[in-house]
């Protein structure tokens, strides 16, 4: 719990006065800890740069959890109205270009690269109703997960090689059954 308690009081300590705004909000359980961003904090509406107001915010955040050494999934989320602009045809790219911009932002403020990832999720997981402009508006936001565990994804174990003997074995039935079909 030391893990949570740290990052948690940290961020609560930096960003008292979001928070108090609800832009940003701390949550978690003993596998993840998450930290919501609403996106107006960080992007102007339909844009995935983050504008100069999210500097001084992804950079204190960075701050805290560079040295943690512990895998940060950055997931992007949108609501329900269409973007199809030129630069984004849909809320997926929308919502994955944002989650890859406060990824960059991240590793420019010396997060290891190799513990983050970016995840776009566009409207698909809300968490408002997108009948609303209220609902909307929470649906619309990055959220930083940060693994308790040491893996940012989970591991697959590979096949084990096929020996010789096995290959023989499955060419062997391979061509019975053509043997087969063209009789």
């Amino acid at each position: 719990m030391l893990f949570r308690s740290r990052i948690s009081r940290e961020v609560e300590n930096k960003f008292s006065d979001l928070i108090a705004k609800d832009l940003v909000s701390v949550k978690g359980n003993e596998e993840w800890l998450a930290i919501e961003l609403k996106s107006n904090l960080l992007f102007q509406s339909g844009e995935a740069e983050p504008g100069t107001d999210a500097q001084p915010i992804m950079a204190a955040l960075a701050d805290t959890v560079r040295d943690g050494g512990l895998p940060i999934r950055v997931e992007g989320f949108t609501d329900d109205q269409p973007i199809a602009s030129d630069i984004y045809p849909s809320n997926w790219e929308l919502s994955s270009a944002r989650a890859a911009s406060i990824v960059k932002m991240l590793a420019d403020n010396g997060v290891a690269q190799n513990r983050l990832a970016a995840i776009g999720y566009a409207e698909f997981q809300p968490v408002g109703p997108n009948d609303t402009e209220e609902g909307r508006a929470a649906n619309r936001r990055v959220v930083l997960m940060i693994s308790r565990g040491a893996r940012l994804r989970p591991q697959i174990a590979p096949s084990p090689p096929r020996s010789e003997e096995h290959t023989s074995e499955l060419q062997s039935h391979s061509d019975l059954v053509c043997r087969l079909l063209l009789e």
